[in-house]
């Protein structure tokens, strides 16, 4: 039986139940089992670039019977899979760079009703500035714990513009943190904030020594520090 990690987990809360999805860079295709067998994908393509983890995958997807509901394809991102009209795609476990880099070579992806599942392994900053850019709009987002280290997953959906109409201008702060996990804090929010304040302030010391530009990060550390106080109550 698959056991999902915890970062795992958090990434699939995201399918949609009944979607046809893409596990990019699927390794063991732990993540594309655990959909199909708890009925919430009614098919995933799991795809990687390297023979080594689709063998790794071909195998485990035999062991646990579910070969009928899940297709292994080995590609490099998501060349070629257009023509599966997935309706969820996750990326998760690769860097902003690779992230940002494979859904720029898919424009399908920011179609109406396609959605984008992104666990980003640095920067998620960097991820939020492009795919808004892009015209995705950004539906909800989450925290996560697993062995020590603290993750964030991005969901995201075609067929709009940034976080949607309506919605203020995002925030140097809101880019690194996320709009809606600053909206719901929570004890692992606040251990995250500490975290990265403290990155953001040595940085910040770090280049004013060296008389290097600085601004940007004065700035970021200011509203991380105003996110600080607005702390509820006990």
């Amino acid at each position: 039986m698959v056991v999902l990690s915890d970062r795992l987990k958090s990434v699939a809360s995201f399918v949609r139940r009944g979607s046809l999805a893409v596990d990019v860079g699927c390794d063991h295709a732990y993540l594309a089992i655990w959909l199909v067998k708890n009925n919430i994908a009614r098919h995933v393509i799991a795809s990687d670039v390297n023979e080594g983890p689709l063998f790794r995958a071909m195998n485990n997807i035999a062991k646990e019977g579910v070969a009928d509901r899940i297709t292994v394809l080995r590609t490099r991102g998501l060349d070629g899979i257009a023509q599966y009209d997935p309706d969820d795609i996750i990326i998760a476990g690769m860097g902003a760079d690779q992230i940002v880099e494979i859904l720029m070579a898919a424009p399908f992806t920011r179609s109406h009703g396609k959605r984008v599942i992104l666990q980003p392994m640095t920067k998620p900053e960097r991820v939020r500035r492009e795919i808004v850019r892009m015209g995705y709009v950004i539906r909800d987002e989450a925290l996560t714990l697993d062995k020590g280290r603290i993750y964030q997953v991005i969901c995201a959906e075609g067929g709009g513009r940034g976080h949607g109409e309506g919605y203020n201008p995002i925030t140097p702060g809101e880019y690194l943190l996320g709009r809606r996990i600053i909206e719901r804090r929570g004890e692992l929010f606040e251990r995250y904030l500490a975290e990265q304040a403290n990155i953001v302030a040595t940085r910040f010391t770090a280049k004013k020594n060296a008389g290097a530009d600085y601004e940007d990060d004065r700035i970021l550390l200011h509203e991380l520090i105003e996110i600080h106080r607005r702390a509820p109550a006990g």
